[in-house]
């Protein structure tokens, strides 16, 4: 430019990719040793506050932008990735979680599946990384929302078309191999969710944290807060974890019988607010996994968790 003419900097064109089934296990379904939202809110923290999710996105385009003095960085678009078993009730917390993240205008992609596996969400969410990273009008920066190693091979092709690749996660829920630097998958500082919790967490009315029961033929069930579905998934956990991560659903039954919760059966809560056990599992398919008559922790972080919690007790 000549000398004294203004030079008009083109913002830097940003889009994020969410890997919502991790990011749906990162916020609400892990247990109290890893869960810094727990450890700072408590059990309850769902009830009383909401995930302010425009705040998630403007919080990683500031946090990259400082690190591009001068630049300007414009979100052009956030696809969320995710999916829900076949027969999932619109008002579990999975599906609640995704509505509300299209209500704040992210575009969102919910598959639906039958089995365990949800490598679906994997796939089509590399996919679409890369494809972006390749039309004229894509991104100049991608951010992958994720702990998950297995997008690794996907970050590296995207560098090799010439972008840059933003990693934002949770410390405790974040892959090792994500996080070493000397596998060159990303271009800036990791962007740790968990630095932001008193900004994207805010205060709600009480009434705003009741989250509907699971029905069925058209009836309405009983009202069941978020806090109460945790207490009744960290029961079911503490079961499997005295008996060394596996259980018969009949026996988990009989122990959700005999426990307390909020002065009530436990068992009674789950059969009012989700006609049976099955349904209330089908809201935590992170952490359980049901093998024919007997019922699994899914996760080996968590029979670990829950062990030492029952340790600490």
């Amino acid at each position: 430019a000549a000398p004294g003419q203004m030079v008009m900097l083109v913002p830097i064109k940003m889009m994020v990719f969410v890997d919502g089934s991790w990011l749906y296990y990162s916020l609400f379904a892990r247990g109290r040793m890893r869960c810094p939202i727990i450890q700072k809110y408590g059990m309850g923290w769902a009830q009383e506050n909401n995930v302010v999710w425009r705040e998630v996105q403007e919080y990683i385009s500031e946090t990259v932008a400082k690190q591009l003095p001068g630049r300007l960085v414009d979100v052009i678009r956030v696809i969320v990735f995710g999916s829900v078993k076949a027969g999932t009730s619109r008002n579990s917390l999975r599906v609640r979680m995704f509505q509300e993240m299209e209500n704040n205008g992210f575009e969102v992609h919910l598959l639906t599946h039958t089995g365990e596996q949800e490598k679906c969400v994997d796939i089509s969410l590399a996919v679409d990384m890369m494809h972006y990273a390749t039309v004229d009008d894509g991104y100049d920066i991608g951010v992958l929302i994720s702990g998950d190693k297995d997008f690794m091979p996907a970050m590296s092709r995207v560098k090799q078309k010439g972008k840059r690749m933003v990693l934002v996660t949770m410390r405790n829920s974040c892959n090792r191999d994500l996080l070493e630097r000397s596998t060159h998958v990303y271009d800036f500082n990791p962007v740790f969710l968990d630095d932001a919790l008193d900004r994207i967490i805010v205060p709600r009315t009480l009434q705003e944290g009741v989250v509907a029961g699971v029905g069925g033929g058209g009836e309405t069930s009983p009202e069941i807060t978020m806090e109460l579905q945790q207490q009744l998934c960290d029961t079911v956990v503490e079961c499997l974890a005295r008996n060394g991560g596996t259980h018969s659903l009949r026996d988990v039954g009989r122990y959700l019988q005999a426990s307390q919760v909020n002065g009530r059966n436990a068992l009674d809560i789950v059969r009012e607010s989700y006609r049976n056990l099955g349904t209330f599992l089908d809201d935590w398919p992170d952490l359980f996994l049901v093998r024919g008559a007997f019922l699994n922790l899914k996760q080996k972080a968590a029979d670990s968790e829950s062990a030492a919690d029952l340790a600490a007790d």
